[in-house]
């Protein structure tokens, strides 16, 4: 049986978990100068907290007093960045996968790299991730760090760097 691709349209997904995003975290980025500026510096505090909650699970995990899964590990960084209304990149990206998740949209993946992290929605991760013009038509990505929806094929024009999926969810 041939691979169909789905006909969902997933922008609005796209759309609504940036917005989400960007409301639920509206001090904004540590690693963006106009969001520390605009925060009158509450930004560094409130992220050094952020990271210390999830570097606090992470010890855990390797102290062997837990069984922390991918997901958990998402789902702390954005309850930490919730609680504190920042993040960089990872949080933001966090927190967009968990409003998609809790909306039962999928497939989502949340996409990691060295330098940057992000959603994408709508390809099932059956094609191959470092061929973007092979990913469906109608999968999306949302950067609520750069706070930008854009096709999941134009994905190179937006990054300079190849990554790889960290977490993904089917079903």
């Amino acid at each position: 049986m041939a691979y169909k691709e789905s006909t969902v349209d997933y922008s609005g997904s796209a759309r609504a978990a940036l917005q989400f995003t960007v409301n639920a975290l509206p001090l904004g980025a540590g690693d963006r100068a106009g969001d520390y500026v605009s925060s009158f510096g509450v930004l560094i505090p409130a992220l050094v907290a952020t990271r210390g909650f999830q570097a606090f699970a992470g010890t855990m995990d390797r102290m062997g007093k837990s069984n922390v899964t991918e997901l958990d590990t998402v789902q702390n960084a954005a309850f930490a960045a919730q609680k504190w209304g920042c993040g960089n990149c990872w949080e933001h990206a966090a927190v967009a996968y968990m409003f998609l998740r809790r909306s039962g949209i999928r497939p989502i993946a949340l996409i990691g790299r060295t330098n940057h992290a992000f959603v994408m929605i709508g390809n099932d991760m059956r094609t191959a991730f470092d061929d973007p013009s092979s990913f469906p038509r109608n999968s999306w990505i949302c950067d609520a760090w750069g706070k930008q929806v854009y096709p999941a094929r134009q994905y190179l024009a937006h990054e300079s760097e190849r990554a790889a999926p960290v977490l993904v969810e089917m079903d």
